[in-house]
């Protein structure tokens, strides 16, 4: 592939890549800053009802960006491919793994929804709805603490690609595996290491955070260089 289409390639994932990052802050960042007060079960209900539309935006957006991501798997597969069709192959795989996790958990918060609406289980006492209504979200935030993992996965081959492409330099490889490792560590300390996890996640996002930013960046500005 001649370093014009290379060039195009890369930013055009450097842009899908940017609204991934947009898509997901949205959806797992700020929609539950929005809705969920810590261990008070009634704020957590009301603040869902009153928040409907920011809330269903949030499942709506989450879904739409697994959309986003398989298409920017296969715009660097297409990039990276040359460099190892094996490794290519495993990072989107490890993507398209992910897609049906990422449904089951915002099918949680829809379920979610529902019940505080009382469209479903409307026998429940107020007390009892807000328990469950607080479990189901609890729910999803775990499901997609399991989803670190993938997160994590799919950087590391994305990265041992970009330290054998020559297009791309070699720090930004270092960064994505990094940032790859980042999140399985995150992952490992909830499921395994419960009480080092809050210490954990002091430092994680700031690695896999600054990884996939100056990734995103790259691409969106420099895009690839002439093979070395």
């Amino acid at each position: 592939m001649e370093i014009t289409k290379l060039k195009k390639t890369a930013r055009t994932a450097g842009l899908l890549y940017l609204l991934l990052a947009v898509c997901a802050a949205f959806s797992i960042a700020y929609v539950p800053s929005q809705i969920v007060v810590k261990e008070d079960y009634q704020s957590t209900l009301k603040n869902l009802i009153s928040h409907e539309n920011v809330f269903r935006l949030g499942i709506a957006s989450h879904l739409a960006s697994q959309v986003v991501f398989v298409f920017l798997s296969l715009l660097l597969y297409n990039l990276l491919k040359q460099v190892n069709h094996n490794r290519a192959r495993l990072m989107v795989v490890l993507v398209i793994i992910q897609i049906p996790i990422v449904f089951v958990a915002e099918a949680f918060n829809l379920v979610a929804l529902l019940s505080a609406k009382g469209d479903l289980l409307n026998s429940l006492t107020s007390i009892e709805r807000a328990d469950y209504v607080y479990f189901l979200l609890k729910l999803h935030d775990k499901t997609l603490g399991l989803l670190e993992a993938f997160w994590g996965l799919w950087l590391i081959p994305l990265g041992l690609l970009i330290y054998h492409s020559g297009i791309i330099p070699k720090i930004i490889a270092f960064l994505v595996i990094a940032g790859g490792v980042a999140y399985i560590i995150e992952f490992i300390s909830m499921l395994l290491l419960p009480g080092l996890h809050l210490m954990v996640v002091n430092f994680t996002p700031i690695v896999y955070s600054i990884a996939e930013v100056v990734f995103i960046f790259w691409l969106l500005i420099k895009g690839v260089t002439k093979p070395s």
